[in-house]
């Protein structure tokens, strides 16, 4: 008699879990994910061009600074080895080779400033066409939940799960 009773129960209770399965096809997350927008090909190609300007000219900086780090080590050397690096009354060299030597430091420096300032420019527009492709292309609004797969070796092989995070 017993059985019955439960039997009559689960019975009962299809028609409720048909309205309750019918209505849980029309909740907001189980609507397809909207389109993602595509940032415009400037954006999108243009951020690896400004990362390879970065790139670039960060390295022709750098080689124009060790240009002038020789050019000053080859005055420094000269001056102590020839002993030729007095001052004229002008403030120059009065040895033209030393004087060759100092102007040379000096616009090298000033080369490699250039180029380092330019390779941030660069990187700056970089990371701001990073940005801007971020804000173009975004997931779905609404996700029901995260799954998480994880692999983990343990006692007598590998273990394979699946964590689900659903929202509070």
């Amino acid at each position: 008699m017993r059985r019955a009773g439960a039997s009559h129960r689960v019975r009962r209770g299809l028609p409720a879990l048909f309205v309750l399965l019918t209505l849980a096809r029309s909740l907001p997350a189980q609507a397809p994910a909207p389109e993602r927008d595509h940032a415009p090909a400037i954006v999108s190609w243009g951020k690896w061009g400004a990362a390879a300007l970065f790139v670039g000219m960060t390295v022709v900086g750098i080689s124009r600074h060790d240009d002038a780090d020789r050019d000053y080590g080859a005055l420094v050397r000269w001056c102590q080895t020839a002993g030729s690096c007095l001052l004229a009354a002008d403030g120059t060299y009065a040895d033209p080779l030393s004087e060759s030597l100092y102007q040379s430091s000096i616009a090298g420096d000033r080369a490699a400033r250039r180029w380092l300032i330019a390779g941030q420019v660069a990187l700056a527009g970089a990371v701001a066409l990073f940005i801007t492709q971020l804000t173009y292309e975004h997931g779905p609004e609404n996700i029901p939940f995260e799954p998480h797969l994880e692999v983990a070796p343990g006692p007598g092989g590998t273990h394979i799960g699946l964590r689900l995070t659903l929202p509070h």
